[in-house]
């Protein structure tokens, strides 16, 4: 019986040392495996709520229902987590801020450099990065930058792409636009007619084009027009080509020589006129200009103007009342020219006795003032120089 009193005695003390009275409980505390489980204190599941977070051990240690590095408590000792709100590695950043967030916690943020959804692509290169923040790229069937274009239909890669021939842009950046650019020549482009290009893709060129008929010879007169390449200097003007004859046309290079009129040594005397300088464009010149001259501004075939400086004399003028101007260019002047305006002469009325008033009933017309004749017809009396004008 002594040994067995013995064994008692020992468990006894033993379980007052550890802190439970029942020497199989697991203590938690005292660094013995007490209940033999080859398990000591807070390693031991029976301490689970009454120990701090292990953080590695797949136990909630402290009983606060979270787990390893679900427990804030494991904060610094954990990997990111990614979707807790909490910075689980302690490096500042915080779920998918953290570059260790990746698929498929994490959408691309699209600016940091980094591959957040782990497809292979970062950033604008992953198409999740559809957005005002990118750059269309040219090639890859997405609207980068969301504009509502996608690709070559993007005015942000024209330069890039290659020319599209209706959409007034310079899609290859070669400064020219649709039909303009010879990569559009028969794809729907109209021929122009001087650009030595087949536009039209009809093996036809310029003005060997049917299509460029009108453009390159309007006129009919067999040669092409200058703006079409060829050497007509006025297509309007049939009689106006290389080699026409030239004649007075009040200007016109009828042969296209750079020379009109008296100015080409070709021009046809015979169309010239004998005409006389009108200064003053009154239609009459001074007859000692005459010459034999293609007409043009500045020359008329009358001649005979007395005045070529006053546009108010010439022959067939009308004479009229002008202080002795000579108006019709007869070489007679107011009342001496039968052919007087008589609208134009002034009324006079005669001062028999001088007193400065004139006889109401006595009066001439004339277009000075005769002597003996006054400008008012104001005297009462005119036989009797002291009776005056009114009242009489």
């Amino acid at each position: 019986m002594r040994p067995s009193i013995l064994m008692l005695f020992v468990l006894l003390g033993a379980a007052g040392c550890g802190g439970s009275d029942d020497p199989f409980v697991e203590d938690c505390e005292d660094g013995l495996d007490n209940d033999q489980d080859d398990l000591i204190d807070c390693i031991d599941p029976d301490c689970l709520g009454k120990c701090p977070e292990l953080c590695g051990d797949s136990l909630d240690n402290d009983g606060d229902a979270q787990i390893d590095c679900q427990d804030p408590d494991c904060d610094g000792l954990c990997d990111e987590q990614c979707a807790d709100g909490r910075d689980n590695d302690f490096d500042g950043l915080t779920d998918c801020a953290d570059t260790d967030c990746k698929a498929p916690y994490c959408p691309e943020r699209c600016d940091d450099g980094v591959d957040n959804d782990a497809d292979g692509d970062i950033d604008c290169d992953d198409f999740d990065c559809v957005s005002v923040d990118c750059a269309e790229d040219c090639y890859d069937l997405y609207d980068n930058d969301a504009d509502g274009l996608t690709d070559c239909d993007d005015p942000d890669c024209d330069g890039l792409c290659p020319e599209v021939c209706d959409d007034l842009r310079d899609n290859d950046g070669d400064g020219l636009t649709d039909c303009e650019d010879d990569d559009c020549d028969g794809f729907g482009c109209g021929e122009i007619c001087n650009d030595a290009r087949d536009n039209d893709g009809d093996s036809f060129t310029d003005c060997a084009d049917d299509d460029c008929f009108v453009f390159c010879d309007t006129d009919e007169d067999g040669f092409i027009d200058e703006a079409a390449g060829g050497d007509d200097c006025d297509d309007d003007n049939p009689d106006v080509y290389p080699g026409a004859p030239e004649v007075c046309d009040f200007g016109a290079d009828n042969d296209c020589n750079g020379l009109a009129d008296d100015d080409d040594p070709d021009v046809a005397r015979e169309s010239a006129r004998f005409t006389y300088i009108d200064r003053d464009d009154d239609g009459w010149g001074d007859e000692l200009t005459g010459a034999l001259r293609c007409p043009r501004d500045g020359l008329t075939e009358q001649s005979g103007d007395c005045d070529d400086t006053d546009g108010d004399r010439y022959p067939s003028n009308t004479e009229v009342c002008d202080d002795g101007v000579d108006n019709d260019c007869d070489d007679l002047a107011d009342n001496a020219d039968p052919s007087l305006d008589l609208s134009t002469q002034s009324t006079f009325w005669r001062d028999a006795d001088g007193d400065g008033f004139g006889d109401p009933a006595d009066s001439v017309q004339r277009c000075s003032q005769p002597e003996g004749y006054i400008d008012n017809s104001d005297d009462c009396n005119d036989r009797d120089p002291a009776v005056g004008g009114p009242p009489c």
